[in-house]
């Protein structure tokens, strides 16, 4: 659980990094809609973090591109703002879930349950293409 837990600090480390870093200067990224659902064995993983990260090496666009799903597992991504798209382009999308547990002082967020492939941008099943329009991805459909 340890490991879980440092994995998911250093996963909201990161994206919170790329938000402020894209928050700089108050550039604006064109984006279009880009939308989707998580499914994970079959079930809506509400409150799932998606990201999309952009497969190019040019460090100029770095950004954040990520969503939350919602109780029914869909999602929107955002750039500059909650929900208003991404760039078009080919992303490795990584969704991490860590769902909300109980204890003695509260509750907080758990381990992630989803398998750590799915977290991972180098190992990541999960290729996605943005469109020059809005785009309804495929389901992702983990196990």
């Amino acid at each position: 659980m340890l490991i879980d837990m440092r994995q998911a600090t250093a996963s909201l480390l990161g994206l919170l990094l790329a938000t402020v870093l894209t928050g700089c200067g108050e550039r604006t990224i064109p984006v279009v809609p880009v939308s989707g659902k998580v499914l994970f064995q079959g079930q809506p993983a509400p409150g799932a973090q998606v990201v999309l990260h952009p497969v190019t090496a040019d460090p100029s666009k770095v950004f954040a591109a990520t969503g939350k799903a919602l109780e029914d597992g869909t999602f929107k991504i955002g750039v500059n703002v909650a929900g208003d798209g991404a760039p078009p382009g080919d992303y490795v999308a990584t969704v991490q879930w860590f769902k909300v547990v109980q204890s003695e002082g509260g509750s907080g967020p758990g381990p992630n349950v989803i398998p750590k492939d799915y977290g991972d941008p180098a190992r990541s099943p999960l290729k996605v293409t943005v469109k020059d329009g809005p785009t309804e991805l495929e389901p992702f459909q983990l196990r």
